[in-house]
């Protein structure tokens, strides 16, 4: 998980300066609000979810899943121009607070039963802050000296979306059969 956490980040973060600045130019500072506004309502009301309902943890594959096609969808109607920034933008909250703030609690739970002692789980937590900074290092200074097209950008979110969620779903799978 550490390796996807370094491949993912690192693709994002190249990335991110560019989608960032693409999409903040096209839309004023009332949908910003209002997208902060969602993702963090979600924020709050999923892990409620969560915390109530464990059997949750069985749709998570799904959520993977869902989460790749969705971002492959609008990447490749953000590319090909079949949609403007903001309607990116509108989807991207939309798919972010429904698909990837369960995500987020699905992987609390599968980090729970991968790393089951307070040991193993620190240093896990503690390595993972160091790959995604060392990675997030290295993306935005490739960023900082190669500026990429807008529409290379939007691949590479979209990649390191589905290279993080094709290794958390290995690992999903593996907790499965694990636990049985």
């Amino acid at each position: 998980m550490l390796l996807a956490n370094f491949i993912s980040n690192l693709f994002y973060s190249i990335a991110y300066p560019v989608v960032h600045f693409t999409l903040i130019k096209d839309v004023g500072e009332k949908m910003i609000a209002l997208n902060s506004i969602i993702i963090c309502t979600a924020g709050v009301l999923f892990p409620i979810l969560w915390n109530k309902y464990s059997k949750l943890y069985k749709s998570y594959g799904y959520l993977l899943t869902a989460e790749g096609i969705t971002y492959i969808t609008i990447g490749i109607l953000i590319v090909t121009g079949c949609i403007s920034n903001t309607l990116y933008y509108i989807l991207d909250t939309i798919l972010f607070s429904l698909i990837t703030k369960n995500i987020i609690c699905g992987g609390n739970k599968l980090r729970a039963i991968r790393y089951n002692s307070e040991k193993i789980r620190e240093e896990y937590d503690n390595n993972s802050t160091i790959v995604a900074n060392f990675s997030s290092l290295l993306g935005f200074g490739i960023s900082f000296v190669i500026m990429i097209p807008s529409n290379i950008a939007f691949i590479f979110i979209t990649i390191g979306i589905c290279i993080d969620n094709i290794f958390y779903y290995k690992a999903y799978k593996k907790s499965l059969s694990n636990a049985q």
